[in-house]
């Protein structure tokens, strides 16, 4: 509890910290109404479908990546008793298929369309929510099956998150500074509070960690 919990409150101050320089020091500037006007015609768009606009605003956030971030060293080591050697493997893989899949994303939007390739993230993404909710309703605890799961989410983030942040900065002329500072101390409060509600349970309910932590990146999927 000591280990992960250290990270998750670290997590929480640095985004507090984050929030509140952001506020008092970058500058306000005119909102671009010709973008704002933009993002409310997709937003009505989105209106039909519901499950689009979750699956758009899931992929906007880094909160689902850093969740699992924060409890795979107790997943794996501690619950599940995988070695340091292997643990290194196993987060290696996952750190370098997100590598691969950042650097070849300009190559790919190139060669397949922005629209195929943000079709193609939500395609996996939806395949990793329904593979980590086999292995919640299975009780599946082998790490080599979770670690491939995971791998979906790596899969599926990349590009939905390359299309969708740049229009975000856009949003507020010369103010990408203080949306990027906005949207990051955002995310990781986010991420400090999810990951100190999963301690918190675990806690509690020591025999439920599996289920947990199977939760814990399902619902950073959704919020």
């Amino acid at each position: 509890m000591g280990l992960g919990r250290g990270n998750f409150v670290l997590l929480l101050i640095v985004g507090l910290i984050s929030l509140v320089l952001g506020i008092l020091f970058i500058p306000k500037r005119e909102v671009n109404k010709k973008n704002t006007y933009f993002f409310k015609r997709i937003y009505t768009y989105l209106q039909i479908a519901k499950s689009y606009i979750l699956y758009t605003y899931n992929d906007i956030s880094c909160t689902r990546i850093l969740v699992f971030i924060g409890i795979a060293p107790i997943l794996y080591m501690q619950d599940l008793g995988v070695t340091l050697e292997y643990f290194g493997l196993y987060q290696g893989a996952m750190a370098a298929l997100f590598s691969i899949m950042s650097f070849s994303s300009g190559y790919c939007f190139k060669k397949f369309g922005i629209r195929n390739c943000f079709y193609f993230g939500v395609i996996f993404i939806i395949l990793f929510l329904l593979g980590n909710s086999i292995l919640v309703v299975y009780n599946i605890s082998n790490p080599l099956t979770i670690t491939i799961v995971t791998l979906l989410l790596s899969l599926g983030v990349i590009y939905p998150i390359s299309i969708l942040w740049p229009l975000l900065l856009e949003a507020i002329p010369d103010g990408k500074a203080r949306m990027t500072a906005i949207f990051t101390s955002a995310r990781l409060i986010l991420t400090a509070f999810g990951l100190q509600l999963v301690g918190f349970l675990r806690y509690f309910y020591p025999s439920w960690h599996y289920y947990i932590h199977c939760y814990a990146i399902w619902v950073s999927n959704i919020t």
